[in-house]
Order: structure tokens, then sequence, then C-alpha cells
């Protein structure tokens, strides 16, 4: 019964409750089952970041022993150092907390980004940073990582945009729903142009944004590979 850590200490786990105390601290006891004919943790107790020096069974119909957790078991004492609090079993990192009024401010930044580029009147890249990080998944063309907002602009969004007419260009038609949640922004949104050949494309798409400072330092795009790559193939930048 190893795990690797820091734990020690007496605690005391009441397999009836599923809870597990330590001094004064209590907190939830994860993957415990529980059972009429046995109780175990999934056979063993796995406490992350816990290194387990001894443990005795009581009331366990008259058992006492180190092992996996079988019989009518109420109690059991597990014996190690000092205790630790209950973040430390919970998560290897705690969590940012991010208030509404981030999640908002976020939120509307990029809905004036894309409806300033649906109506012309701006271009999203404005709310790029510099150095920022963007992914296209999938297997289109354009399928990769790029490790600035210039190289995303001259190695995708210059090319692509040159494959459409100046007075029918690309651009997001509708804008289905914007989500956000503290720092990261995602838009579900459909986009259409026509092509310099004379035929329109369509494509829906979902975007993932990462902001710092009321920029996106990071995304992350989905799309329709098979639309993007006829186009890529079909229609050469003018």
């Amino acid at each position: 019964m190893l795990a690797t850590g820091e734990l020690h200490g007496p605690f005391v786990i009441d397999f009836l409750s599923g809870r597990l105390a330590c001094g004064g601290f209590t907190g939830l006891l994860l993957s415990l089952a529980t059972k009429s004919s046995g109780i175990g943790l999934g056979g063993w107790l796995m406490a992350r970041r816990t290194h387990l020096t001894r443990m005795s069974l009581t009331d366990c119909s008259g058992a006492q022993g180190i092992g996996p957790l079988t019989g009518t078991c109420t109690r059991a004492t597990i014996m190690r150092e000092p205790c630790v609090t209950l973040n430390s079993l919970r998560t290897e990192k705690p969590m940012t907390e991010t208030s509404g009024a981030d999640t908002a401010a976020n939120r509307e930044i990029i809905r004036q980004a894309f409806e300033a580029w649906r109506d012309g009147t701006g271009a999203v890249t404005a709310v790029f940073a510099p150095g920022m990080i963007w992914r296209i998944e999938g297997h289109s063309a354009a399928s990769k990582e790029y490790g600035s907002k210039q190289q995303f602009i001259d190695e995708v969004l210059t090319p692509f945009g040159a494959r459409f007419t100046t007075s029918e260009p690309f651009r997001p038609v509708t804008i289905r729903s914007i989500y956000a949640d503290g720092d990261t922004v995602i838009v579900v949104w459909d986009g259409r142009g026509i092509a310099t050949d004379g035929r329109p494309y369509e494509n829906s798409y979902v975007w993932i944004m990462r902001l710092n400072d009321g920029q996106v330092i990071d995304g992350t795009a989905f799309y329709d590979s098979i639309s993007f790559n006829d186009l890529w193939a079909r229609v050469q930048p003018g």
C-alpha cells in the first residue's frame, strides 16, 4: 500500500460515513466502495502523495492486518507521520479563481472583434497578441501550430483571404454562440465568402481562445478540413 510522499500521522477512516479524519481535519475519502459483504478502496487505499507506513483494521469480523480490506469493516486506522491539508489530497495544483467580471470582459472583447469582422469594420487580428500561439487541429493543409501572430497571418490568414473576391470576402455570417469562463472564450461560428473562381466557400468553425490583458495569447481552431482543403488546392491566391 504505497504511494509517494510527505503525509504522516494517524488517520481514521470511517467506512460507514465514507469520510477521513486527520486530527481536526476532515475531508472526503476518494474511491471508497461500500458493500454489505465487504468494503474496499478499489482494493487498496491509493491516496496520492501519501506514504502509508502501517494500517490496522478493526471491527472486520475479528480480523486485523495489513492488506486489502475484506469482511464487514467499519473502521480502519492508518499510522503515518505529519498531517496535511485537504488541498494536497485533492489536486497537485490549486485552481485559479477568476471573477465574473473577468469572464464578462473577455467575452465582450471577443464579441466586439467578431462583430467588427462580420460587419467589415475591423479585423479580428486586432485582438491577437504579438506572441500568440495558434493551433489548427485536424488534417487540413494548414493544420499545425503557429508560434506568433505574424506567422499565423503570413502563412494562413493572408493567403486564405487572397483566395476570395474583394466584393464578397470571407467573414463570419453567423455567430452561433460565445461561451466564456475566466480567461477562456469559445466562439462557434459559420463563415462564408465567394472565391476568385466564382464559387462560394462555406465552413463552420470553433475557436477556443485564452486571453490576457484583453488580447488573445493562445488559440485553437477546429473546422471542416475537407472544405478547406478543396478551396486551398482549387484556388490560388490572387
